[in-house]
């Protein structure tokens, strides 16, 4: 009924086939006590991955989970680990049911706070941004109060402070869930000549060891600079777009000179093999950090 699967650190036992767990889904969805003893007992991370309370599509392999479940359910949602945290917000962004929506502003209210306030990070999710959305559209934007789009804006404006990151902007319907903070957000933005894309070059540059992380930080300005403009138009903001080409172009061509000492560098490893390429890696680090001459100095 089972099989067991390899990857590169562990071993993982797995249905022996997917149709295992539509058998699974059914028999959980007839009876509410092995849901409930489910929900009580599996995993954080299999619960976020697994299941639903919207309903699934045709061929979906989610598990749905009944209002019925509910309670259970909302009482493992409460009290995320930070590192579960992000991935709730998600699940009650995207895999909610507006019942499921309330009764968790019912009875954990502050978990949607918290939510709500997860920073968006490049390699992260939306978390913020997706919630405000899916709150904005229940009851009349009623659960996304002034207090909670102060969080939302908090979270925003930490976000590109910290790393310049604008994803949440591609987030559809954000525009209209929060119009008056991102307009705070863009107007500071315009005033201040465009500090981000600083922020974006920095968060890229501090690993730029191989050419697809250089082509990736090149790739990220430009997304970077079409999302402001974007926003400038939406929002019919009086900017100078130019500002932002010219500051991308800046960086991408810092970039593009990276690229070529990246290039040396594979081919360098390609051509002496791993050993002999890590040893010159470690000499070109001690030159940077001591100075070429340091040992003629001591």
């Amino acid at each position: 009924m089972v099989k067991r699967v390899r990857n590169d650190t562990a071993q993982l036992w797995r249905v022996h086939h997917p149709s295992m767990l539509e058998a699974l889904q059914r028999e959980l969805a007839t009876k509410s006590s092995r849901m409930i003893l489910y929900l009580q007992g599996a995993r954080m991370n299999a619960l976020l991955r697994d299941t639903t309370t919207v309903e699934p599509t045709d061929g979906s392999r989610l598990v749905f989970v009944p209002h019925a479940a509910y309670e259970h359910l909302v009482k493992r949602l409460v009290g995320p680990t930070d590192a579960e945290l992000e991935r709730v917000g998600v699940y009650l962004a995207e895999r909610s049911s507006d019942r499921l929506l309330r009764e968790v502003e019912k009875r954990a209210s502050e978990l949607i706070d918290r939510c709500l306030a997860v920073v968006p990070a490049p390699d992260g999710s939306e978390t913020s941004a997706k919630l405000a959305v899916r709150l904005s559209q229940l009851d009349g934007g009623a659960l996304l109060d002034a207090g909670r789009r102060a969080i939302v804006e908090q979270a925003l404006r930490e976000a590109m402070g910290w790393w310049g990151w604008t994803g949440f902007l591609d987030v559809d319907g954000i525009d209209d869930a929060v119009p008056e903070v991102l307009d705070a957000i863009m107007r500071n933005e315009i005033e201040k000549g465009f500090p981000s894309t600083r922020k974006v070059y920095d968060w890229h540059s501090d690993d730029l060891s191989t050419t697809s992380q250089i082509d990736a930080g090149q790739e990220e300005l430009r997304n970077h600079s079409d999302r402001l403009k974007r926003a400038m138009v939406t929002k019919r903001l009086a900017g100078d777009a130019n500002k932002i080409d010219a500051a991308v172009a800046d960086f991408t061509n810092r970039l593009e000179d990276e690229r070529a000492d990246a290039e040396r560098r594979e081919a360098l490893r390609e051509d002496r093999g791993h050993d002999e390429w890590k040893e010159s890696r470690l000499e070109e680090r001690y030159e940077a950090e001591q100075g070429r001459f340091s040992d003629v100095d001591e």
